[in-house]
């Protein structure tokens, strides 16, 4: 069972327009409160949807994007039954970016969504396991790929997915909606390079990208709002006019 939120838009004006905003590993529909506020306020309807293995919503483990991409698409489907006239962006930071980024590239991804927005999302889930093991746990590099394999063997077990094949970039390779790819420089969790690697394997012929210098990860939105939010909606107003 997943739950989220939803948040009429403060005009009336975008009666048919949405955006699902997905919050990172660890965090909750709470950590994307301000990008909610700022898209209700930009006259959208704003689902905030909690990953699965997340409070409030249920399961025992956590999806790396791969079966997130098929909770959005639920998501997805329960607003265009509600509204068959949806215009849909998808709007996600660090994990839910990854899961973002796998759900484009899905053969039945609606119609309904016009376009997507990536913030500090990871290339594959087997680099950034190695990333980690390296930078944050020390893990000799001789000794990654046997913890990698075990992990791997939990993850099959029980949690029902290969992380080798957990990739943003090979979904991004079928993408064709609209997307605005977004990175911290001073990324130390997930490299700043990832969005350079996204952006490039990402084959919509509308794409674009942001890198905010001093920004960790996640954090673009607060480093400098001013930049970050004008990139943002110039996009998205873009996408829902040319879908109009």
């Amino acid at each position: 069972m997943l739950r989220g939120w939803m948040f009429d838009a403060d005009s009336a004006l975008g009666s048919h327009n949405y955006v699902i905003c997905c919050h990172g590993f660890g965090s909750s529909p709470e950590g994307m409160a301000s990008h909610a506020y700022h898209h209700a306020q930009s006259g959208f309807h704003v689902l905030l949807p909690a990953l699965r293995a997340h409070q409030p919503s249920e399961g025992r483990y956590v999806g790396l994007g791969w079966l997130d991409k098929r909770d959005l698409i639920r998501w997805i489907d329960m607003i265009i039954a509600t509204d068959s006239c949806a215009r849909i962006i998808l709007h996600g930071i660090s994990l839910g970016a990854a899961g973002v980024m796998m759900c484009v590239g899905e053969d039945d991804l609606p119609e309904n969504v016009v376009g997507a927005i990536e913030d500090s999302g990871f290339c594959s889930a087997a680099e950034q396991f190695t990333h980690l093991a390296k930078e944050n746990y020390h893990i000799p590099s001789l000794l990654i790929p046997p913890v990698l394999s075990r992990i791997n063997s939990l993850a099959k077990r029980y949690a029902g997915y290969d992380i080798t094949q957990i990739s943003s970039l090979d979904s991004l390779r079928r993408a064709r909606i609209p997307m605005l790819f977004i990175h911290g420089g001073k990324d130390l969790l997930v490299p700043a390079s990832c969005a350079d690697r996204c952006y490039e394997a990402c084959s919509s012929p509308d794409k674009q990208k942001l890198i905010i210098p001093d920004a960790e990860h996640g954090m673009a939105a607060l480093a400098v709002p001013g930049a970050y939010w004008f990139t943002v909606d110039r996009f998205m107003r873009r996408v829902i006019e040319q879908y109009s």
